[in-house]
């Protein structure tokens, strides 16, 4: 069964629940379908709406969102790696807009650690601009960008997601944050199970039960003191590691295994950048 991952944002506190729909349905009609305002197409720099995601859009909405899109980049040009623009739903699907969004490609980029930074601003690019530019979006539907044929290990697009958000939550201010709902929701089972594992070790790590308070920093440094001070911290997803888990290099930063083999694939590491 297709699985979707439902984060809800209240009162500056991040709970993860997994939702298992009882009817199986295609990721596509999941993301159009949604009972949200807003929802993510992951699209290329020149807003061509083609297949995946971009297709189903074009073949639901029609060409109108096609012809809005045609008339940012006539605008403004080709978007760039994480930025992201809106067009509307043209009258035919649940969300009221549609943001599209560029995420990196895996082989564009040499330096690996950079195309997971591109990424991670990708994701919190997205809420920042749900927040700022459409003030009446209060929930919002996203794919795992970059993990189809963008080729992002999916590792590290979840890596990548869930710090874009827990640093949206930091940035973003409390007392004006309108965006309640954030839905994951993919396209197989394999991408789904991973996302929401990774999820949950994140959250069970520092023991709360799903729930990841992010008030303030002072808090969340509070919660990491007490509940994870023996974790080390991989120098370039930021993920908290286990002594076991983590690997050492020469200039004396920590890595978890996937960044490892991109350390050892010959690229620099942050810290020498």
């Amino acid at each position: 069964m297709d699985k979707m991952n439902e984060m809800n944002l209240q009162s500056s506190q991040l709970i993860s629940n997994v939702q298992i729909n009882s009817n199986k349905k295609s990721f596509y009609c999941d993301l159009l379908d949604q009972q949200v305002n807003t929802i993510v197409n992951a699209a290329n720099n020149s807003l061509i709406l083609g297949g995946g995601v971009a297709g189903a859009i074009l073949s639901k909405c029609g060409y109108k969102i096609q012809e809005e899109c045609n008339g940012i980049i006539l605008k403004r040009g080709d978007l760039e790696v994480s930025e992201s623009v809106h067009t509307s739903n043209n009258g035919k699907i649940n969300a009221n807009f549609i943001i599209h969004a560029v995420g990196p490609r895996w082989t564009d980029y040499k330096d690996k650690i950079e195309c997971y930074d591109d990424l991670k601003a990708t994701f919190y690019n997205i809420l920042m601009y749900a927040e700022n530019k459409l003030p009446s979006a209060n929930s919002i539907a996203i794919p795992l960008i970059s993990s189809g044929i963008f080729g992002v290990p999916r590792s590290l697009c979840c890596k990548a997601l869930f710090f874009g958000l827990e640093e949206y939550l930091t940035d973003s201010d409390d007392s004006r944050r309108k965006l309640e709902i954030v839905r994951l929701v993919n396209i197989d089972d394999e991408t789904n199970d991973e996302l929401v594992k990774f999820f949950r070790e994140k959250f069970l790590k520092i023991d709360c039960h799903l729930e990841l308070e992010v008030k303030n920093d002072e808090k969340r440094e509070i919660i990491k003191t007490e509940m994870i001070k023996d974790l080390l911290s991989c120098r370039m997803c930021e993920i908290e590691l286990e002594k076991n888990e983590a690997t050492k290099f020469d200039c004396g930063c920590y890595y978890c295994v996937d960044c490892r083999e991109n350390i050892e694939q010959g690229n620099q590491c942050k810290c020498q950048n």
